[in-house]
């Protein structure tokens, strides 16, 4: 059920990038509704606002705090490393979000619980912009990661995700492969 719920979800997505609009209204604030990204700078995505705290269970790393959570996934395509730049803007000004990446798993974890300390690949509570997340280069194709990006400031805007660097790549759902 969680896989064909993604799937649907994924598809929504897509559907909505197609038709030119961008993905507006998701909730993906708790765990088990994790979006795909394949960090090509599109769809984006609202950044969420006025949710308290992520949910308990996660070893959330340098995150001191998780205010406003927006749970996303990657699976690895080509294996090595996968630099992703993860920006919020608004009206053209970006600002800081916070992140913490857990990986390599076989399958997405059934559950937030398996989000363990040994997992943590990645973390961010730095004010830099834009936030950098580095998926390691032991990455091998097939893997998931998972990725909860928080909005300290709890402001309006979008985010989104560009692939800076890195040798490997990630899995693109409703693309050809060239």
């Amino acid at each position: 059920h969680t896989t064909m719920k993604r799937l649907v979800l994924t598809l929504a997505i897509l559907a909505g990038f197609v038709l030119g609009g961008v993905a507006q209204g998701l909730d993906n604030t708790h765990y088990v509704d994790a979006l795909q990204i394949c960090a090509n700078g599109q769809p984006q995505f609202p950044l969420t606002v006025n949710v308290e705290n992520a949910e308990a269970g996660p070893y959330y790393g340098c995150l001191y705090t998780q205010p406003n959570p927006a749970w996303f996934f990657v699976k690895m395509d080509e294996p090595g490393d996968v630099i992703i730049n993860i920006n919020a803007h608004s009206d053209g000004n970006f600002f800081d979000v916070d992140f913490c990446c857990w990986g390599p798993f076989s399958a997405l974890p059934e559950n937030s619980g398996e989000l363990a300390q040994d997992k943590v690949v990645d973390c961010s509570y730095d004010s830099s912009v834009p936030t950098v997340c580095t998926i390691p280069s032991e990455a091998q194709t097939g893997e998931y990661y998972v990725m909860v990006v928080t909005n300290y400031a709890n402001l309006p805007g979008d985010l989104t995700f560009t692939i800076e660097g890195g040798t490997g790549s990630l899995e693109c759902p409703g693309t050809i492969q060239q």
